[in-house]
């Protein structure tokens, strides 16, 4: 599968203070009616939409790209960040 997206609204934060942290749950195996009992390589984005000075929004995109390790979980590599592919309101 390839370009689709996908909301935990259990994970959605409204708000967090600058150099606050957060965690985000992706569960690929409840998602998918049949899944898979292991995955290939996987590539992911989070955005982050956030207000600059003066209200200005804007929204930035970061990429990490994953192998399945031996328990289920995931190792992640930071791949970078970008703009968000869509326009800020």
């Amino acid at each position: 599968m390839k370009d689709f997206s996908v909301v935990n609204l259990f994970d959605f934060v409204g708000r967090l203070s600058p150099g606050a942290k957060t965690t985000v749950t992706c569960r690929l195996d409840q998602l998918l009616g049949d899944a898979p009992s292991k995955y290939g390589p996987l590539q992911i984005s989070i955005w982050a939409k956030f207000k600059i000075p003066f209200g200005i929004s804007e929204c930035k995109e970061s990429s990490f790209s994953g192998i399945q390790a031996a328990d289920g979980t995931f190792i992640w590599t930071y791949r970078g960040y970008g703009d968000c592919p869509w326009p800020t309101k």
